[in-house]
């Protein structure tokens, strides 16, 4: 019986995970998984997990699925061990689970997002709360079942996934939220045939380097929506400038150079945006103050912004124009390694550099 309602849990915990932001997602599975390890042992576990394991996929549609299989799998691995050793032990069993879905989404971190070790590991560590969560509760569904019997824990895994669906109304918000930014990007974008595509790319990049240096997801989902809109301001800038081949004159280049402050503006209007609006304004600023449109130095420019500057610049680097062929990436990273603590933030430029060179990308 207990193998049987802990595959049932499991397999309903991935199906109805909770999108937090676009392609991440997290479920309760750990909580059914270490249930049926408690109750049932190694083979329970087991069962738990397999059900788990392809919930996530059928759920996700791949997008999220080894970011919460290697999760659960470190988290169920780590538990069935500390089982094994101490015998029916339940505060040991989760906090093995625990520290082994830690482990997991740090090496997550380090695999799929190019993030140092001990930087995956303080990002994973600040998600301790949310990954605790699971085996937390699995310690109160084995109290259900042994008081209340079968009934007892599906009323109370019932009242769980209750309890996450205020969540799964924000996550879709956002879901929703990111899908109107990439209209907004593409349709500046589009204005430039050079740029088609640029405003993703520079997301992806950036949402990689605040990854790596160590970002709370939170933080990285506001550099991603920052990023895609850094060139919202360029609406306002004839296409015909944009296209020309040619250098600018002199008042060309300043409605260029105004865009990032057209951008703030457009930004700044709408509820809740006022953050990645001035982000998106300092994305020209430099390290040594000589940037647009404030002329700020060195860490008085936000966080976000000394990001999405490294990313923007590389792409630009490595991408073709009508004049001109793309740099390689070795010659990109070369450059801004050079310009290290002149046009960009000497640390953030460094881990840019160690980040794509370990991950092999030329364009993220």
């Amino acid at each position: 019986m207990e193998v049987l309602l802990a595959a049932a849990g499991s397999a309903a915990a991935e199906l109805l995970a909770v999108p937090v932001a676009p392609g991440t997602s997290v479920s309760m599975a750990a909580a059914p998984v270490l249930f049926a390890l408690l109750a049932a042992g190694p083979a329970g576990a087991t069962a738990g997990w397999m059900a788990a394991v392809v919930a996530a996929w059928t759920g996700s549609g791949g997008s999220d699925f080894w970011s919460r299989a290697v999760r659960l799998t470190a988290g169920v691995a780590f538990g069935t061990a500390v089982w094994g050793v101490v015998w029916r032990n339940t505060a040991a069993a989760a906090t093995a689970m625990t520290v082994g879905m830690v482990l997991g989404d740090a090496a997550v971190l380090c695999v799929r997002h190019g993030a140092r070790v001990s930087r995956a590991l303080q990002a994973a560590l600040r998600r301790l709360p949310v990954l605790a969560a699971g085996p937390g509760l699995g310690i109160g569904l084995v109290w259900l079942r042994e008081e209340f019997g079968p009934l007892g824990f599906v009323l109370g895994f019932l009242t769980v996934l209750m309890g996450l669906e205020p969540f799964r109304v924000s996550g879709e918000q956002v879901v929703l939220l990111r899908g109107g930014m990439r209209v907004i990007a593409g349709a500046v974008d589009a204005k430039d045939p050079d740029t088609a595509s640029h405003s993703e790319r520079v997301a992806a990049l950036a949402v990689r380097l605040a990854r790596a240096v160590g970002l709370p997801e939170d933080e990285v989902e506001a550099v991603a929506a920052a990023a895609l809109l850094h060139d919202a301001g360029k609406v306002a800038v004839d296409a015909r400038i944009l296209r020309k081949p040619a250098g600018l004159s002199p008042e060309e280049w300043e409605v260029v150079r105004a865009h990032p402050v057209v951008g703030q503006e457009i930004l700044s209007g709408i509820p809740g945006m006022d953050r990645i609006a001035r982000v998106i304004r300092h994305h020209h600023e430099r390290w040594d103050g000589g940037g647009y449109p404030d002329g700020l130095k060195g860490e008085q420019i936000p966080l976000h912004s000394r990001i999405i500057h490294l990313a923007d610049a590389y792409d630009a680097m490595t991408s073709d124009r009508a004049y001109r062929k793309g740099k390689s990436r070795d010659e990109a990273l070369e450059i801004i390694l050079r310009e290290a603590g002149r046009q960009f933030d000497p640390v953030l430029a460094r881990e840019f550099a160690s980040m794509l060179q370990r991950g092999g990308a030329d364009r993220g």
